[in-house]
């Protein structure tokens, strides 16, 4: 995340609006008039009818960049609950994570700049402060309406299931998934998946796990879900068919596999009948050397 005012767009749109007279948003024609507009402090939307393509994506500039300082403080404000970090397996593998200072230093640029609005700069005073005592949903949800996006939309229908709202997450995701076509498809299942869980019905886990384990075949964690569930709810079809999928598209030193051997070892959860522990190794008696890990570590 570089510094917004070095960007390169940054500076051609106000190439552009200096050179366009019919630009008004950074144009006064007196050093009074430009007095009179600080001590006014006017607030002008991205939508305001008058304002040139340069001037309103300058403004959007603003919001969007609102939107990310918000979203990376929501991630802090979530990993501040010790068990969230078993459960939240989302990255943006787009960009490395910026630092608690850069992100400081970012919204503190913003604030001085005027380029956040209320509510969310009152929001954002809050998480400079601290994110402690802010609920994660409630940052998460001014990003949406400052900086609507995919990637929000997954967040806040994780954050929804984490405290414990399954309608409201189902709500969330399913609206994203109506959409179609999202890279982050693979993600709202997992979750969704979770929501199964917690519910205590293990045959639809096992479903949403496996359709997030193929929206994303480099996607690790919702394969080894799947088979667990599988295992779990005694759908011998589904276990045989997450058992095929690991060995074919999970390398055997993946990280993810001791991950999650130890996971299965200190989260509360459903335990394994004498039933569904013969339909492991029956299973096993068929897995790949993959698979097999996870199901020699079935419980």
């Amino acid at each position: 995340m570089g510094d917004l005012s070095m960007t390169p767009e940054l500076r051609a749109l106000l190439g552009d609006i200096a050179d366009d007279p019919r630009a008004q948003l950074l144009r006064v024609k007196s050093a009074q008039a430009a007095r009179e507009g600080l001590e006014r402090n006017p607030k002008v939307s991205s939508s305001a009818p008058f304002l040139r393509k340069a001037e309103r994506r300058l403004l959007e500039l603003h919001r969007e960049e609102l939107g990310r300082l918000l979203y990376a403080y929501a991630h802090i404000a979530r990993m501040q609950v010790p068990e969230n970090a078993y459960r939240v397996h989302y990255r943006d593998l787009k960009a490395p994570a910026p630092t608690k200072d850069e992100i400081d230093h970012r919204a503190r640029a913003l604030l001085k700049s005027d380029g956040a609005e209320e509510p969310e700069a009152e929001l954002l005073r809050r998480c400079l402060t601290t994110t402690r005592g802010i609920r994660p949903t409630e940052i998460i949800g001014a990003v949406l309406r400052v900086a609507p996006s995919d990637k929000a939309q997954v967040m806040l229908g994780t954050d929804f299931c984490l405290e414990g709202l399954p309608s409201e997450t189902t709500s969330v995701l399913h609206a994203l998934l109506g959409r179609g076509g999202s890279w982050l498809d693979s993600y709202a299942w997992e979750t969704l998946g979770f929501v199964a869980v917690r519910s205590g019905v293990l045959g639809d886990a096992a479903a949403c796990y496996e359709t997030a384990a193929r929206s994303d075949r480099t996607r690790v964690i919702p394969a080894l879900y799947w088979l667990r569930f599988g295992l779990l709810a005694e759908s011998r079809d589904s276990a045989v068919r997450a058992a095929a999928f690991i060995d074919r598209f999970v390398h055997h030193e993946d990280p993810a596999l001791s991950w999650f051997r130890r996971l299965g070892e200190v989260e509360s959860g459903p335990r394994s009948s004498p039933d569904q522990r013969a339909l492991a190794r029956l299973i096993a008696d068929q897995s790949g050397p993959v698979s097999w890990k996870v199901i020699d570590g079935f419980k």
